[in-house]
């Protein structure tokens, strides 16, 4: 049995890592999650800098947990690519890429209230003009803490 449940809203912030051009690297994204439980199974929405940017509705998160370990994917509406100095653009007719978050549950060493932390990645496929396959991954990290009921 777990000690609290992760359906509610959590808070929390991603960094962009190698593959994003410098001035992105390491600085926080904010992001608003909602989550839903059952068994081991979670889904919920995500809220973040992209989503009010470029879509009227939220990204999905879809996932488990157990063990202390957390996995899930996020999804924008649509695929969203990051430009080097151009920002953000959407690509509304394309899939959008599967971001799988990992990371594992933590505890505040004064609080002792739970927290997650963990990293993300990225994996785009794409073949040349000479039909070459291809495979790039883009890393970041993450965290999130469940915000208190009222």
């Amino acid at each position: 049995m777990k000690p609290f449940s992760l359906s509610g809203t959590w808070s929390g912030s991603y960094t962009y890592g190698e593959g994003y051009p410098v001035e992105s690297q390491d600085r926080p994204e904010p992001f608003l999650m909602y989550l839903t439980e059952d068994d081991a199974c979670l889904q919920g929405t995500c809220t973040d800098p992209i989503t009010a940017a470029h879509f009227d509705r939220p990204a999905t998160v879809e996932g488990m947990f157990a063990d202390n370990y957390i996995s899930f994917i996020k999804r924008y509406p649509s695929r969203v690519l990051a430009l080097e100095h151009e920002g953000s653009v959407v690509l509304p007719d394309e899939p959008a890429d599967e971001i799988h978050y990992t990371g594992t549950l933590r505890r505040h060493w004064l609080t002792r209230r739970p927290y997650f932390k963990g990293e993300w990645c990225i994996t785009t496929a794409f073949v040349d003009e000479e039909g070459d396959h291809f495979y790039y991954t883009v890393y970041g990290s993450w965290t999130m803490r469940k915000l208190r009921s009222r």
